[in-house]
C-alpha cells in the first residue's frame, strides 16, 4: 500500500511541479494533493499502534497542508503561512527530541551555525517588517536540524537516517523559497522548491518506524 502511495505521490509532484507555469488551476489542485498524500503515510496499514512521534509528524503535515494553502493565496496570507510552517517545524521538534531527548552534540552544530547565519545575513535585511517572523523561522529551522543531528548521532538507526535527510532537505526548500523571495528571483526557483519540499516531506513521513505488537 506504501508503495502506491508513494507512487501516486511522485506522479502528483511532478504534476504540481510541471503545471506552475503553464495551469495555474491544475497547480492549485495538485499542490495541496500532494501533500495530503503524503499525509495518508502517516496512517498506514503498517502501523499497529500509534506512537507520539507519529501523531506529532502527522499534525506537522496537516500544518504544512495549510501552509500550502495559505501560500497559494494573496500575498497578505503570506505571513499566515510562514506560521503555519513554524509550528510543522516545532511539531517535527517536538518529534525528533521525544525520541532520545536533546542532543547537545557541537559537531554538526558547525556546519549548521555557518549555513543559518550566511542565510540570515543574506535575508535580514531585505525582510522589511518580516525581520522577526523570518528570524524566527530561520531559528527553529537551526534547532531542527541540530536536533535531527544529533539524533542520527544517539541513535543512527534507519528512522533516524531518514528523518535528518528530510529535514535537510525540508530546510533546503525553505532557503531557496526565501532566497528567491526576499533577495533575488531563481531561475526554475518553483522547481527547486517544490521538488525539496516534497521529497523531504515524503521521507519526514517514511521515518514513522512500525511498531509492532508481536
Amino acid at each position: 500500500m506504501d508503495d502506491l502511495i508513494i507512487i501516486f505521490i511522485i506522479i502528483s509532484a511532478i504534476i504540481t511541479i510541471f503545471s506552475y507555469d503553464i495551469n495555474r488551476k491544475l497547480f492549485y489542485l495538485f499542490k495541496p494533493l500532494t501533500t495530503l498524500l503524503i499525509i495518508a503515510l502517516c496512517f498506514s496499514e503498517r502501523f499497529e499502534i500509534i506512537t507520539p512521534y507519529q501523531t506529532y509528524i502527522a499534525w506537522g503535515l496537516i500544518l504544512s497542508l495549510a501552509g500550502d494553502i495559505l501560500l497559494m493565496m494573496p500575498e497578505r496570507y503570506f505571513i499566515h503561512g510562514i506560521g503555519a510552517f513554524f509550528v510543522t517545524h516545532l511539531l517535527y521538534l517536538i518529534a525528533i527530541v521525544g525520541i532520545n531527548g536533546w542532543q547537545l552534540y557541537l559537531y554538526p552544530l558547525i556546519p549548521i551555525l555557518i549555513f543559518v547565519a550566511l542565510l540570515l545575513w543574506l535575508l535580514l535585511p531585505r525582510t522589511g517588517r518580516l525581520f522577526y517572523p523570518v528570524l524566527a523561522y530561520v531559528s527553529i529551522v537551526f534547532l531542527l536540524l541540530w536536533q535531527a543531528s544529533g539524533g542520527f548521532i544517539a541513535d543512527d538507526s534507519a528512522s533516524a537516517v531518514i528523518a535528518l535527510a528530510g529535514i535537510i532537505l525540508f530546510a533546503l526548500s525553505d532557503s531557496i523559497l526565501a532566497i528567491d523571495k526576499f533577495v533575488r528571483r531563481l531561475p526554475m526557483a518553483q522547481a527547486m522548491i517544490l521538488s525539496t519540499y516534497y521529497f523531504g516531506q515524503t521521507l519526514i513521513a517514511l521515518s514513522i518506524p512500525a511498531i509492532r505488537l508481536h
